[in-house]
C-alpha cells in the first residue's frame, strides 16, 4: 500500500496530481457535467468511500470515476481521437503515486464519447 494522501480536500488531491499531467489543452472539471465541451474534457466525481480494514481508523479508501471525452464530430473521427486520448491519460495516471487505476471502459460526458476510469485513492483522514 502506497502512503496514504493527507490533504484538506480529496477531491483536489486528486485533481492536484492529475492536472500537471495531461495536455495543457484539456479542461479539467471538478465534476461531472451534461453540457457540450469544445475541447478534450477530463470531468471527476466520487463513488465511494470506504475504512481500510487493516488500518487505523482515521485511514479511508477513496474511489472516483475520472471521465475523459471529445468534443463530437465525424462518429471515426472522434472514436480515434478518444482512443489516443485514454491512452495518454492512462499513461499519466500510472505516474502518480498512491492512486490505483483498475479499469477503463467506455462512457460518456453529456453527448460526447469518451471513457470512464476507476481510480482509487488511499487517504488520511485530517486529525
Amino acid at each position: 500500500m502506497a502512503d496514504p494522501i493527507n490533504y484538506p480536500s480529496m477531491r483536489g488531491a486528486v485533481l492536484e496530481s492529475i492536472r500537471p499531467l495531461v495536455p495543457k489543452t484539456w479542461a479539467v472539471l471538478p465534476g461531472q457535467m451534461t453540457d457540450s465541451i469544445t475541447k478534450t474534457t477530463v470531468a471527476l466525481s466520487l463513488n465511494t468511500i470506504e475504512r481500510f480494514p487493516q488500518a487505523p481508523q482515521y485511514i479511508r479508501i477513496v474511489t472516483y470515476t475520472l471521465t475523459i471525452a471529445s468534443p463530437m464530430g465525424k462518429a471515426t473521427e472522434t472514436d480515434d481521437r478518444v482512443d489516443d486520448e485514454i491512452l495518454t491519460l492512462l499513461n499519466a495516471l500510472d505516474d502518480i503515486e498512491g492512486l490505483a487505476w483498475t479499469r477503463a471502459e467506455r462512457g460518456v460526458l453529456g453527448n460526447n464519447p469518451g471513457f470512464d476510469i476507476t481510480l482509487t485513492f488511499t487517504f488520511e483522514k485530517e486529525s
